[in-house]
C-alpha cells in the first residue's frame, strides 16, 4: 500500500510539473544533456520497430545500475499522445521489483482515476539502458491519426537527490511520430 501510494504520488507529481506541449520534433531518437542529479538521469531515448511492429522504447542513462540498487527510487515513464487534443491519452511505467523490471501501460483520464491496461515486456541489454515494447494499437489512435506524439521521463528518489530528480527527452515538448 506505501509503495502504491508513493507511486501514485510520482506520477502526480510528474503530471504538475510536465511541461505545456510545445510543437514536435520529427526524430525517432532523443539525445540528453547530463543535466539532472541522481542515477535515472536520461542520455537518450531510442525509438525504433522489432520484428513483430511492436515499438521499443530504450531509456539510456547517464550512469549504470542494477534493478537492486534503483528499487522504489526508479520510474521510467513513456508520454503517448494519440487522439486529435493536446492531452496526453496514455503512459508506460517501467519500474524496478528489486529483481527486474516491469512494464505497463496504463490509460491516463483527465476526470477520472488512471486504469492499467495490461503489462508491457521490459529488458535490458547493458547496465545503464531499459527497454520497453509497446504496441500502438489502432484502438489507441484517434481515428484516421497519422501520427501520435511521444516524449520519456525519468524520475529519481535515491541518492544525490535531496527530494526527486526528473528528466525528460526531449526536454520540451513532444517527438512527432508517423503512424506506419
Amino acid at each position: 500500500m506505501k509503495m502504491k501510494r508513493k507511486l501514485v504520488g510520482v506520477l502526480a507529481a510528474a503530471l504538475l510539473l510536465a511541461p505545456a506541449p510545445a510543437s514536435a520534433i520529427p526524430l525517432k531518437d532523443v539525445s540528453d544533456r547530463n543535466d539532472t542529479h541522481g542515477k535515472f538521469d536520461l542520455r537518450a531515448v531510442n525509438h525504433y520497430k522489432d520484428a513483430r511492429n511492436r515499438r521499443v522504447y530504450r531509456m539510456i542513462t547517464w550512469g549504470n545500475w542494477s534493478e537492486a540498487e534503483v528499487w522504489d527510487q526508479g520510474y521510467f515513464v513513456v508520454w503517448l499522445d494519440t487522439r486529435w487534443d493536446q492531452r496526453r491519452d496514455y503512459y508506460v511505467l517501467v519500474r524496478s521489483t528489486g529483481r527486474g523490471m516491469r512494464g505497463s501501460l496504463w490509460r491516463d483520464r483527465k476526470t477520472k482515476s488512471d486504469y492499467a491496461i495490461g503489462s508491457l515486456t521490459t529488458y535490458r541489454t547493458t547496465s545503464d539502458d531499459v527497454k520497453v515494447r509497446v504496441r500502438i494499437k489502432t484502438e489507441l489512435l484517434a481515428r484516421k491519426r497519422t501520427y501520435y506524439r511521444w516524449k520519456a521521463e525519468s524520475l529519481w528518489f535515491g541518492g544525490g537527490c535531496p527530494r526527486q530528480c526528473f528528466d525528460r527527452a526531449p526536454d520540451f515538448g513532444y517527438v512527432k511520430q508517423r503512424v506506419s
